[in-house]
């Protein structure tokens, strides 16, 4: 349970509950994606809440789509590859704040400016 295996392999682990499990999970340095079989959807929800991982599966390990987010947390992957979280990684945000027709303004946005000084002018 404390090896990142590539290949044919399925690590499968009975625990006795939850949070278990997910303590179990988070004793790897890894975490590119888990896997969890129940049929109790309340704790299968507080489960992917908490889990570290990058992909998690619920009943169904083997869906894989292009469409679908691939990349893991810690040892286990840099980024994301495929869907949205993938094609964001390509981009390079910029923010631009834009006034066309600007007017000189007697205080700072959003505060006015005797917010800023405390001596008297």
């Amino acid at each position: 349970m404390q090896n990142d295996i590539f290949g044919p392999v399925a690590a499968v682990c009975r625990v006795a509950d939850v949070d278990q499990g997910i303590a179990y999970a988070h004793q790897s340095r890894f975490g590119l994606g888990a896997s969890i079989m129940s049929t109790n959807m309340d704790e299968v929800m507080r489960a992917i809440e908490k889990m570290d991982s990058g992909m998690v599966a619920v009943n169904n390990p083997l869906v894989n789509s292009n469409a679908l987010h691939f990349g893991g947390r810690k040892y286990s992957g840099v980024g994301s590859l495929f869907g949205r979280a993938g094609l964001n990684s390509f981009r390079q945000i910029k923010m631009v704040t834009l006034d066309p027709k600007p007017v000189l303004q007697d205080w700072s946005y959003p505060n006015p400016d005797d917010w800023f000084h405390t001596s008297s002018r």
